[in-house]
């Protein structure tokens, strides 16, 4: 019986190198989140097509995320490009053609 408690249960070595391979994961999740290409509020509101002004007022609703630091305000690109999936809307009754 106590043989088949063991073998379910893992080694202090296995288990470390879980954490370890874990710990490792999350350094790596943390440094790809620094290296995200940054967008000025120009850029910004470009891609989206829209005014800087109206991009000021999404992020003063809480609309889109942003970076600010000092007057400095940036956005990761990949924030922008997920607010527009976000308000995709697909043609619920679109049959094709010229209507």
């Amino acid at each position: 019986m106590k043989n088949a408690e063991k073998s379910s249960q893992t080694s202090p070595l296995d288990y470390l190198t879980s954490r370890v391979d874990e710990i490792f994961e999350k350094v790596n999740q943390k440094e790809n989140s620094f290296n995200r290409k940054v967008l000025t509020s120009k850029e910004a509101a470009q891609t989206l097509r829209i005014t800087t002004r109206t991009l000021q007022t999404y992020r003063d609703q809480g609309t889109i995320p942003f970076i600010q630091f000092g007057r400095e305000v940036r956005y990761h690109d990949e924030d922008i490009q997920q607010f527009l999936l976000d308000h995709y809307v697909k043609p619920s009754n679109w049959k094709g053609g010229l209507s």
